[in-house]
């Protein structure tokens, strides 16, 4: 049975053992050390302790120790909250630009440099 407190460090020390001694390629996480990590999870962030463990959230997942992503419905797990747009008035003070032409007529609230060097430019070539 795993005590009910553990410190990063026994933990890390644990799993070198293991690792130092497993056998095949790809074993098993032995329970008693899933249930160490289950144990720093009460403690630390998993990002804290996954690194210096060598452990993935998705092993994490796949033992039951984190939530699983749902990632069929992303609509479930990303959560988008709209802000409406106040709608902006014209200032007075800012400076406009109306052109005219005839019946036609263009109004400009605060343009940039960008658009005054356009119409400068539209302008000349007609």
């Amino acid at each position: 049975m795993p005590k009910s407190t553990l410190t990063l460090e026994e933990v890390e020390k644990e799993f070198k053992n293991w690792r130092s001694n497993k056998n095949g390629a790809h074993p098993e996480i032995p329970k008693e050390l899933c249930d160490q990590v289950k144990i720093l999870l009460k403690s630390y962030h998993p990002s804290k302790f996954l690194g210096r463990l060598g452990l993935t959230k998705q092993q994490l997942r796949n033992k039951g120790l984190l939530p699983i992503e749902d990632q069929e419905n992303p609509e479930k797990s990303n959560v988008f909250i709209e802000v409406p747009i106040a709608q902006v008035k014209p200032d007075k003070s800012i400076p406009g630009l109306i052109l005219k032409r005839g019946d036609c007529e263009l109004a400009l609230n605060d343009p940039s440099d960008g658009q005054i060097q356009l119409i400068i430019n539209t302008l000349l070539k007609s």
